[in-house]
């Protein structure tokens, strides 16, 4: 394939100035570290989806002790007819000095909850609930994904570039698809192969390895949406912001990142669609060769 100047288009437009970022012979070990990181990231989400089955399992566990104990109470108070005063805080009995209640006597150990060995004999299943769901609440929060939300959170919400930066912004991804796809311009992506409908169910399945990380496919049959493109929508964003790290340039928050590579791939994909067949009046399906010379026509026009 022949090289293309900055003054050729790309597409319809003029192709950005090129920012050369790193060289073509650091390319296989950008995409070695890459998949190391990506492989990092799901070990990340896989321990945090641990952590949350565990409070899950926790948290049902305690609504059945909660529930059995309820059941105890009403059973004992309904024999002994007694409805002693609750501290809603604690939860301790406090005595009633007109009446008799278990709690001067302590002839019983008082019944405990899970939450810290407090006195529950006499409290209702509401105050009891609005406890352990603190209790739950602070677990979410100390949690590791808890501690990456509240970290993205103080992450700048836009990005502040000038319109030179952002010229460089646009031609620093046209560089990153061209290193992975070896496309110069939109146009030529109508000859992309897309992605094996195996490879891809197999990954929706949990079965296959998804996209391959020194190989990228598009699924040219649906949008940025699905499954299998947000997969490599995530690996073009980790090689992305790998290559910022390899040059020391300016950081750029993910979203705005992954912003760009889908405008981009949704460009690539309308030239790829205008090179498939379509279905005709009388329902039989175009040719090739009916493709190719509507596309030339296009061009001469």
């Amino acid at each position: 394939m022949s090289k293309c100047t900055a003054s050729e288009s790309h597409g319809d437009e003029p192709i950005p100035k090129r920012v050369r970022l790193i060289s073509h012979s650091d390319c296989r070990m950008m995409f070695i570290n890459a998949n190391s990181q990506e492989s990092d990231l799901q070990s990340v989400i896989s321990q945090d989806r641990e952590h949350q089955e565990i409070l899950e399992h926790s948290q049902a566990n305690a609504f059945t002790i909660l529930n059995e104990n309820h059941q105890k109470e009403l059973a004992e108070s309904q024999a002994k007819n007694l409805s002693p005063h609750t501290n809603i805080v604690g939860f301790l009995i406090i005595p009633d000095v007109n009446s008799d209640s278990d709690g001067d006597k302590g002839s019983e150990p008082p019944l405990t909850s899970l939450l810290a060995n407090i006195p529950i004999q006499n409290a209702t299943v509401s105050m009891l609930i609005e406890a352990l769901t603190k209790v739950l609440i602070l677990l979410q929060t100390t949690s590791p994904r808890a501690a990456q939300l509240k970290h993205k959170s103080h992450e700048p919400p836009t990005e502040n570039f000038t319109d030179v930066q952002r010229q460089n912004n646009k031609a620093n991804v046209w560089e990153l698809f061209y290193m992975v796809f070896n496309f110069v311009k939109d146009d030529k992506y109508m000859l992309h192969v897309t992605a094996l409908c195996k490879a891809i169910l197999s990954f929706m399945r949990g079965l296959g390895t998804g996209p391959d990380h020194l190989k990228l496919h598009w699924d040219m049959m649906t949008t940025h949406k699905s499954q299998w493109n947000q997969k490599v929508i995530d690996i073009l964003c980790t090689q992305y912001t790998y290559m910022f790290e390899k040059s020391q340039l300016v950081s750029r928050s993910c979203q705005p990142i992954i912003d760009d590579i889908t405008k981009k791939f949704h460009q690539c994909r309308s030239s790829w669609r205008k090179a498939q067949p379509c279905m005709l009046s009388d329902g039989a399906r175009e040719t090739m060769q009916e493709v190719g010379d509507q596309l030339v026509n296009q061009t001469n026009k």
